[in-house]
């Protein structure tokens, strides 16, 4: 048997129990010491997708995405002028375009106490509430590689993973930002929100994605 993803190790911590917000945060932070980027949770779970176990996560490796989806990617934002952006965007995705061009949130501009409401909504009321702010368009050419599929019983686990990197472009150098920084921009502009029903694509065209 292949190791196991992080999600897989928290699935089975959690033995099919509802855990709470505080739970998933203490769990992470124990296991995930080791992720810093997403291509790191693709291959493993590239590799995971041969296997079977009874704990074995339902995420997916995807070339491009579909609304209703929670996505995680590396990104590499080119439009001049950005205060900041985010190198490992986790999007909820609402909206996208024939080109693949795509629209939604980003959940790690929210401070991570408060993204635990933001999924428990989505999964028990299908409707996402999210400050305006956490939305952007995300451009298909900027994307590099390909996008983790998130299943939605990873997504409790996938909100507290340490791997957000926000930067700044100043004269061609790349700087980091502080994500306090921006998770209190957020919280400042909470109350222009943007209130939807989740509407879900499937992927009856597109193959699942086993092997790189």
């Amino acid at each position: 048997m292949s190791k196991q993803t992080i999600f897989e190790q928290i699935k089975e911590k959690a033995s099919s129990k509802e855990q709470t917000s505080a739970w998933y945060r203490k769990q992470v932070r124990l296991i995930a010491k080791n992720y810093t980027d997403v291509e790191k949770l693709i291959r493993e779970d590239k590799q995971e997708s041969l296997t079977e176990d009874n704990f074995q996560d339902t995420n997916r490796v995807r070339n491009n995405v579909r609304e209703g989806h929670l996505y995680l990617f590396e990104y590499k934002a080119t439009k001049k002028y950005l205060p900041y952006y985010d190198q490992f965007p986790l999007v909820y995705v609402t909206k996208r375009s024939s080109s693949n061009d795509f629209f939604g949130t980003n959940l790690h501009y929210i401070n991570p106490k408060y993204r635990y409401t933001v999924i428990k909504n989505l999964i028990e009321n299908d409707t996402l509430n999210v400050p305006k702010i956490t939305f952007h368009k995300y451009l298909d050419s900027n994307v590099l590689g390909r996008f983790l599929d998130l299943g939605k019983d990873e997504w409790y686990t996938a909100i507290y993973l340490p791997i957000d990197n926000f930067i700044r472009d100043k004269n061609g150098r790349k700087l980091p930002v502080r994500k306090d920084t921006v998770w209190n921009k957020t919280y400042e502009n909470r109350r222009y929100r943007i209130k939807t029903k989740r509407s879900i694509e499937d992927y009856s065209d597109e193959p699942t994605i086993l092997i790189p």
